[in-house]
């Protein structure tokens, strides 16, 4: 065990704990997703995977969007799956790729600030030419660990849901 983290107070462990749980929350989710869209196309996992794997998480929503709306399996609980895995798919990016710093206490909570690696261009133009440019990156978001806290409950739902819906495509006929 590191010295830093024995001697990091228990409320700021806390946040290192659901970071980890949300990491591997999300994991599950997405995994979830995947089985879902193979199970509507084949019952052959490994082929369903080879289509789905290399996708991202909005291709494979969006996939999902388009193979349920020709099953119109499910499609109420489909359709609320779609929704809250959409709620949660930039946050989930942020957890999954940025860069955390250490908690800190704040207002009654503990506080974290997850910086976006990735670089963003944009670009002003004026009658058709580019007049400037600009790159910029590290983005900083703000988490409380109350928020974290919740964003773990709506992900356990979604598993929820998942399993639910692939407890029904074991008995859906293709």
């Amino acid at each position: 065990m590191t010295h830093k983290y024995k001697n990091t107070d228990e409320r700021k462990k806390e946040v290192y704990f659901y970071l980890g749980l949300l990491s591997t929350l999300f994991a599950k989710m997405e995994s979830k997703l995947l089985d879902i869209l193979g199970k509507h196309i084949t019952s052959d996992f490994v082929l369903a995977n080879t289509l789905f794997e290399r996708n991202t998480l909005y291709q494979n929503i969006e996939m999902l969007k388009s193979i349920n709306s020709l099953k119109d399996f499910e499609a109420e609980t489909v359709k609320k799956l779609i929704q809250k895995i959409s709620n949660v798919r930039k946050t989930r990016n942020l957890f999954i790729h940025g860069v955390w710093d250490d908690p800190i206490e704040f207002d009654n909570d503990i506080l974290i600030v997850c910086r976006e690696s990735k670089l963003d261009y944009s670009e002003e133009k004026e009658n058709g030419k580019i007049i400037s440019q600009q790159w910029t990156s590290k983005r900083n978001t703000e988490f409380r660990l109350s928020y974290i806290r919740k964003l773990v409950e709506n992900v356990e739902e979604i598993l929820l849901i998942e399993d639910y819906l692939l407890r029904k495509l074991e008995d859906y006929d293709y």
